[in-house]
């Protein structure tokens, strides 16, 4: 009897050791969580940090072919050969400007392009001799809004060669609560276009980048859906992701 206790005693003494070894009995451990000491930051929002100084001056920028002129826009005309002279014209309340010697001309509602074809043609059958060089002079300003998340909301007088993301920082930029990828422009009601500034953050694409007409809306939604990315990569952060983006 005491000769089968110690060998029963041998054999539980055998199955209680573990050798060293601290691991589940089954050989199949559950992954440890990693814990990340430095919170992550919401991606994109630091790029409207002293918004104002990134605001790019729109009196030194060259005119656009497509730019529509309208009352209050200056042009000037400065003639070279039989005739040798300026011409400083302001566009009326009735969309003319008045040729002196010649008389009054419809422009507004014409792109740049096609002001400067006009004044060519009627330089070339008036003023034999004399070329004409036609530039813009002070732009008109235009009234705008921008609403919702934006750091100061509300009405702003600018240049009429002012664009989408141009009135973003005149209103301060974006606050952490609003969208950065689904901002809205309005024009008479209605969203004619929507901008996702991450195209400009990740790729430098300003295409989508709409220039601004009187009374439009700059309106920005909260933020939504948001992901945290962290680890070794490029650029850890919180996005915000699209109704239709989906993690693989």
């Amino acid at each position: 009897e005491e000769k089968q206790s110690s060998r029963a005693q041998t054999i539980v003494d055998f199955e209680d050791a573990n050798y060293g070894y601290t691991g589940g009995k089954n050989f199949v451990n559950p992954p440890q969580e990693k814990v990340f000491e430095e919170p992550l930051s919401y991606f994109g929002y630091d790029f409207f940090v002293d918004s104002k100084s990134k605001i790019t001056s729109t009196k030194n920028l060259p005119t656009p072919p497509d730019y529509v002129l309208g009352p209050e826009d200056e042009v000037v005309i400065r003639l070279f050969g039989s005739t040798n002279t300026t011409w400083s014209l302001n566009v009326n309340a009735e969309g003319e400007v008045f040729l002196p010697g010649i008389g009054p001309v419809l422009v507004a509602g014409l792109t740049f392009e096609n002001f400067k074809m006009i004044i060519q043609e009627i330089v070339n059958e008036k003023m034999i001799g004399t070329t004409p060089s036609v530039t813009m002079g002070e732009l008109r300003s235009i009234d705008i809004f921008v609403l919702g998340e934006a750091v100061q909301p509300g009405m702003y007088t600018v240049s009429s060669l002012t664009t989408l993301t141009n009135a973003i920082f005149e209103s301060g930029g974006i606050k952490k609560t609003g969208s950065l990828r689904n901002i809205q422009l309005k024009r008479k009601g209605k969203v004619i276009a929507t901008f996702d500034f991450y195209d400009v953050l990740l790729q430098g694409d300003t295409s989508k980048d709409t220039r601004m007409q009187q009374g439009d809306v700059v309106f920005i939604p909260p933020l939504t859906k948001t992901v945290g990315v962290a680890g070794e990569i490029g650029r850890p952060g919180i996005y915000e992701l699209k109704e239709d983006d989906i993690l693989g």
